[in-house]
């Protein structure tokens, strides 16, 4: 009886990483890369977002960001559309909050990782066993561009 339900919970665990590498592989198949510099104001139209307090997703939103900020998270029918914004129909897409990695070693190839962490929707990482000198080193060339 224990086993079965160790067993259950096993599958129900890989099914949810299942979906979530779904959705992550409909986001990334055609990656939306904005950057038109004479466009301050981004409207993403038509996205499904992810509520975490609902763990669920609310369909067919609009989200203004401007200035790199997120502004207004509302349903595409109530939504204002701003004059003069990049507006970019994202029908069938998904948008999730930035993602932690927890555990992940950024010294071997710490541009490589940063990059692919982006792509994943990783917004945040924390580099274990590196001492702070190169964590810091590593922040100066993010911040500077370089990275």
């Amino acid at each position: 009886m224990i086993q079965s339900k160790m067993k259950l919970k096993y599958v129900l665990k890989l099914i949810r990483i299942l979906i979530l590498l779904m959705i992550f592989k409909t986001i990334f198949e055609n990656p939306l890369y904005c950057q038109d510099l004479n466009h301050n104001t981004l409207v993403l139209k038509h996205v499904a977002v992810y509520n975490h307090t609902s763990l669920g997703f609310q369909y067919d939103m609009t989200i203004l960001i401007r200035d790199g900020y997120i502004k207004s998270i509302r349903k595409t029918n109530e939504a204002d559309i701003v004059k003069d914004a990049k507006v970019l129909d994202l029908s069938g897409k998904y948008v999730i909050p930035g993602l932690i990695e927890g555990h992940t070693h950024l010294r071997n190839f710490p541009d490589k990782q940063l990059e692919y962490a982006l792509r994943w929707g990783i917004t945040s990482v924390r580099s274990m066993a590196d001492d702070a000198s190169y964590i810091q080193i590593l922040n100066s060339a993010i911040q500077d561009g370089d990275i």
